[in-house]
């Protein structure tokens, strides 16, 4: 029984995020063990997208109902971070003291509102220990945020293809720093960027050593970003300026199959020459909100 009731919060996870992949090596490593502290900093911003349904209160902490990744799937022994937890469904970032920014297409209705959480200090540390076997998994009550509304939520699939959202929390986030955004101007192409979400649900990873390679569509960007399934929402920062230049939204297939297991995706300009989409943060219209 405990064993289909994890099987079912995992598809229940996997069905909002679009698939995203690997290019090169994979570059992703605990945001709270980055080496570059500014890194570790900004990741103190960005919150996991919980269901209220996978935290319970008890005293004051939160516990969480969470799968274990790769209790399921068939990976190969090579894919990295299996047995840590998988809880969360999207990734947000701080933009003012109660207001967070994701992918419209993780949350658009009241009713997704009504049943979302907001965590903060979503660290392998914090919620399960940084080494196997990965069994404390509490929360901090004042890390835990409600979504009150729905400022705005756009996801044009067929247009534009503009997709966030912007979400009122429940009361102002304590000691933490809404992420400084870019505000004006344009992003040149092959800068430098950086992620900081959770891949596949598990906790804040920072994906780096990505650029941008077509700049070319006024709505979004594309990069050889590091990103998997719940990272979308996540913010991509400029690694020069440590400002968001924009929102994950889009991506290729996670994975594929080697013999009797499932390996990363490795994706190269041939095969996927789409990469990763960002929503610009300047057409958010976050400002006029």
């Amino acid at each position: 029984m405990k064993t289909l009731f994890l099987l079912l919060i995992l598809l229940q996870i996997s069905t909002l995020a679009s698939e995203k992949a690997v290019y090169g090596e994979d570059d992703r490593q605990e945001a709270s063990l980055h080496p570059d502290s500014r890194v570790r900093e900004l990741s103190k911003s960005v919150a996991a997208m919980f269901y209220k349904s996978h935290l319970k209160r008890k005293d004051e902490l939160y516990e969480i109902v969470f799968g274990i990744y790769g209790e399921f799937e068939k990976f190969c022994r090579e894919v990295p971070f299996q047995g840590q937890p998988s809880a969360s469904n999207c990734t947000a970032f701080l933009v003012a003291p109660n207001k967070v920014m994701t992918a419209g297409h993780c949350i658009s209705t009241s009713y997704h509102c009504s049943s979302t959480s907001f965590v903060f200090d979503y660290n392998i540390e914090n919620v399960s220990g940084p080494f196997p076997p990965y069994d404390r998994h509490q929360l901090a009550t004042n890390d835990v945020y409600n979504c009150k509304k729905v400022i705005r939520s756009v996801n044009d699939k067929s247009g534009t293809k503009l997709d966030y959202a912007i979400i009122e929390l429940d009361r102002n986030v304590e000691g933490r720093t809404p992420l400084k955004l870019r505000t004006e101007g344009k992003v040149e192409n092959r800068t430098s960027v950086f992620m900081i979400g959770t891949p596949s649900g598990l906790p804040l990873k920072v994906a780096d050593q990505a650029n941008i390679f077509e700049n070319s569509d006024s709505v979004f960007f594309r990069t050889d970003l590091d990103a998997f399934h719940n990272n979308s929402g996540s913010p991509v920062f400029n690694a020069k300026s440590f400002e968001v230049e924009g929102v994950l939204v889009r991506g290729r297939p996670d994975y594929q199959t080697r013999g009797l297991c499932k390996v990363l995706k490795k994706c190269t300009a041939s095969n996927c020459s789409e990469g990763e989409e960002v929503t610009r943060i300047l057409r958010t219209d976050f400002h006029s909100n």
